[in-house]
């Protein structure tokens, strides 16, 4: 029952409403739901214990590196506290890391000990048989956060090509008065719909950007990102629906080039230049048929195109980031300096979490949209450098973790192939999204924190089993 929920609640994030308890107050149904998931685990594990007459729960890992840095992130944002200005601020920012990150914790538990495993005498049987049904479940989480990404893509795809089809301004319309208050909030949705960045400018002419149900095209681009890698990994394992797995990857990229989000296309290019220095190192474990191949080549070639052809939007897009006279540029350089000099000004705890728009605004608002434009940056000046110094190992090391138990195999004809492909994929989302978090902040976004627990939470599962089977090898 327990991982029937967790698989519900998966689906469930990237559609996830908001809910108002109070004016001025939103807070995303997806952190309540998490919580209340967490709370019955731990109500099934004193339950298990009570009946077993044990005062501990042997052969549960609840600690692993990926929980333990998550815990120490948690441990400077918490002292971060006692130097924040607006300590309500503080503690409503801390609040959603709490109210997230036990979804990390609940993956890894959920895949290793929750799984029922049928009688088998002989040992190695059982511990195979195990292996294989983590496997099974790991590939289960990771193919219901590909198919839910299908119809958001495809809303945001609809979304924006609409808008040559109604009255010019009616989409826009629909998505301030309908959408924004029930998938943003009211407050928060008031905020976005008065200072959006909705809109841009190609050619003289203002166009409604790929958004979804997302506030902004670079959080849905985000999104997008994550799942994106995912989606390849399944197709490169994939035995059967190919085409509709293909299908999946081409409307993502599609949905993504329509977000006309710079910081994307920046980490789409470096995480194409990850795959392609796997693929060189590693190419005979890239077992695909020719014929999807080359449609993987024409795909890459369009990807080409799109950034190659002078004129094109997209390209026009990309390129705009290298003009240091465009206002919004200028614009974001200033706030980086301002969060280095406030880095400079308290290096060790921060401002405090959530104060980092008092450095920029003394008369901003908690809502007000201001950040440092970047999660590295934003972490260190509310937060302080060990905050951030945490954040960088706790992906570092689950990066380098996924690839050095991968690179070694060599057995085609085991399971090791669906092992290493996987943590290809999950190494993906999370270069992605450390390449394009150092232009964004989208932390505090439920959605995208949420997804990335889970994947850090599948990554951490993949990472244990793999070193398990390398000292099983040896």
């Amino acid at each position: 029952m327990l991982r029937i929920f967790f698989y519900l609640l998966i689906a469930y994030l990237p559609f996830q409403i908001a809910l108002n308890p109070y004016p001025g107050v939103d807070l995303m149904s997806g952190r309540i739901l998490i919580l209340a998931l967490f709370f019955y685990w731990l109500w099934i594990l004193r339950m298990a214990s009570v009946r077993s007459g044990e005062k501990s729960l042997n052969g549960r890992k609840f600690l692993n590196f990926q929980s333990i840095f998550l815990l120490i992130f948690l441990f400077f944002v918490l002292l971060s506290l006692t130097r924040a200005e607006e300590l309500f601020w503080g503690i409503r920012k801390t609040f959603v890391f709490f109210s997230i990150f036990p979804l990390a914790f609940l993956t890894i538990e959920i895949l290793n000990n929750f799984e029922k495993t049928s009688p088998v005498r002989d040992s190695d049987n059982r511990e195979s048989l195990k292996e294989k049904q983590i496997s099974n479940g790991v590939k289960k989480t990771i193919k219901i956060l590909v198919f839910s990404a299908l119809p958001i893509a495809l809303i945001g795809i609809f979304q924006f090509f609409a808008q040559f089809i109604f009255i010019p301004g009616l989409v826009t319309n629909f998505w301030e008065k309908w959408l924004a208050p029930v998938f943003y909030g009211r407050a928060f949705g008031s905020l976005v719909t008065a200072d959006s960045s909705w809109l841009i400018e190609l050619g003289g002419n203002f166009y409604f950007r790929a958004i979804s149900l997302f506030p902004d095209p670079h959080t849905f681009a985000f999104y997008l990102g994550l799942i994106m890698p995912l989606a390849v990994a399944l197709l490169f394992l994939a035995k059967e629906n190919r085409k509709l797995l293909f299908a999946i990857c081409f409307l993502l990229f599609v949905a993504l080039l329509l977000t006309f989000s710079r910081g994307a296309y920046f980490a789409m290019l470096i995480t194409l230049i990850f795959f392609a220095f796997l693929f060189i190192i590693k190419h005979r474990a890239f077992r695909v048929p020719k014929k999807y191949k080359l449609l993987l080549a024409a795909c890459c070639l369009l990807f080409a195109a799109c950034f190659l052809i002078p004129f094109s939007p997209v390209s026009q897009c990309f390129y705009s980031a290298f003009d240091f006279s465009r206002h919004s540029n200028v614009e974001r350089i200033n706030v980086w300096k301002d969060a280095l000099n406030s880095i400079g000004s308290h290096p060790w705890l921060g401002v405090g979490i959530g104060n980092f728009p008092k450095v920029q605004d003394p008369w901003a608002k908690y809502h007000s949209p201001i950040n440092a434009h970047s999660v590295y940056l934003d972490i260190a000046a509310e937060t302080g450098i060990f905050a951030l110094w945490s954040w960088l190992v706790l992906f570092i090391g689950t990066i380098f973790g996924l690839l050095r138990n991968t690179l070694i195999y060599t057995d085609k004809k085991t399971d090791l192939h669906r092992w290493r492909v996987i943590s290809w994929g999950l190494a993906g989302s999370l270069v992605w999204f450390s390449s394009h978090a150092a232009v964004e902040t989208p932390i505090y976004n439920s959605t995208i924190l949420a997804i990335l627990m889970v994947i850090l939470g599948l990554s951490a599962t993949i990472i244990q089993k793999s070193k398990i089977k390398n000292q099983n090898d040896i």
